[in-house]
C-alpha cells in the first residue's frame, strides 16, 4: 500500500494560487468583472498579482492550461450573487489589508466569533434579569439595566456579519422621529 503525505505548501510548490491574497484577488475581480466583456479567464482572475509575482504566475502558466480556464456570464454571475450576500465576505473584503495569509485569516474569524460570542452572552445574562432588552444599545454609558451595551469596538464587526444593523434617528419635518437605517456597506 502506498501512502502520500501532503504537507503545508504543497499547493504552493506546484505554483497554484492558493494563497489567501489569491482569493481575494480573485474574488475583487470577479466582484468588478464588466458583464460587457464577456468571458473571464484565469488571466482576468488574477492579473492584478502578475507583477508582485511574476516568477510564480510564470510557472503556473508554464505548468498548467490556464487558458482553458473560463468563466461564462451566468457563472460570474451566480459567483457574484453569493460573494455580495456573504456576510463572511464583506467582514474578509474590510480586513483585507491587515490579512496576508490564511493564518491571519483564521484569527480573524476566531476573534469575530468570539465577539459574537460575548454578544450572545451579554443577552442570555440579561434575559435572566429582564422580561425583556431594549435594543437601542449606547456603548456603556447608560445606566438602565435592560439596555444591551455593546463595546464601540465590537459594534462594527458585528454589523458586518450582518448580526447588527446600526440605525440613526432622523426628525421629519413635523417634528415625529423614526429610525433610519444606515447603508454603510456601499462605504466598504
Amino acid at each position: 500500500m502506498n501512502i502520500l503525505i501532503v504537507g503545508n505548501g504543497f499547493d504552493l510548490s506546484h505554483y497554484l494560487p492558493t494563497k489567501y491574497d489569491h482569493f481575494m484577488v480573485a474574488m475583487d475581480a470577479i466582484e468588478n468583472w464588466d458583464i460587457t466583456k464577456g468571458v473571464m479567464g484565469f488571466d482576468d482572475l488574477f492579473e492584478e498579482l502578475y507583477v508582485k509575482e511574476k516568477l510564480f504566475f510564470s510557472y503556473t502558466h508554464a505548468i498548467y492550461e490556464v487558458t482553458k480556464i473560463q468563466f461564462n456570464m451566468d457563472e460570474i454571475s451566480s459567483i457574484n450573487k453569493k460573494i455580495l450576500n456573504s456576510h463572511w465576505y464583506r467582514y474578509f473584503k474590510y480586513y483585507k489589508s491587515d490579512l496576508q495569509t490564511w493564518i491571519d485569516l483564521e484569527c480573524q474569524i476566531e476573534k469575530a466569533l468570539e465577539i459574537v460570542s460575548v454578544f450572545i452572552n451579554e443577552i442570555e445574562e440579561l434575559l435572566k434579569k429582564e422580561d425583556r432588552i431594549d435594543f437601542k444599545y449606547d456603548n456603556l454609558s447608560s445606566q438602565r439595566s435592560n439596555i444591551l451595551k455593546v463595546h464601540r469596538e465590537h459594534e462594527h464587526i458585528l454589523f458586518l456579519l450582518g448580526i447588527f444593523v446600526i440605525a440613526e434617528r432622523v426628525k421629519t419635518e413635523n417634528g415625529m422621529e423614526w429610525s433610519k437605517l444606515q447603508n454603510q456597506m456601499e462605504s466598504i
